[in-house]
């Protein structure tokens, strides 16, 4: 599909630059819009094919997300108990948070090697307590 995509920029362009030549001033500003418009379409079409970015955000490398400190993440890798959910119980005398954080994280290559991008992390409520029960993150 990208071909497609390519080969529609370039009669997109050709069409439009062929209305500088003898024509009004209206039709040369409706043709140089148009070059912009194909480019964008083209740019959006390809990046369809490839899903390298899921919105304007990551094209332009904003996050709406601020960074996680890496000591509020578990050093520990593995799988938890899943009957951790069924037994664990809040302290006495504690309030618990409505809402937990969301945040990005940058996650190391030490096996794979591959330079990934940010993660997006969610670290639920009882995270934020000083001694919180194990979860793997």
């Amino acid at each position: 599909m990208v071909h497609v995509w390519v080969v529609m920029l370039f009669a997109g362009v050709f069409l439009a630059v062929f209305n500088f030549w003898a024509s009004k001033w209206w039709r040369k500003t409706i043709a140089t819009v148009s070059i912009l418009s194909f480019i964008v379409a083209a740019a959006a079409g390809i990046n369809i094919d490839f899903g390298d970015y899921r919105n304007l955000n990551d094209a332009l490398g904003i996050s709406p997300f601020s960074a996680l400190l890496a000591a509020r993440l578990s050093a520990h890798a593995g799988a938890m108990d899943v009957s951790l959910g069924k037994t664990w119980k809040a302290r006495e005398h504690t309030v618990m948070p409505k809402h937990g954080t969301v945040g990005m994280v940058r996650i190391p290559a030490t096996q794979s090697h591959f330079g990934a991008r940010q993660a997006v992390v969610h670290l639920p409520p009882q995270r934020s307590w000083q001694t919180h029960p194990f979860c793997p993150f």
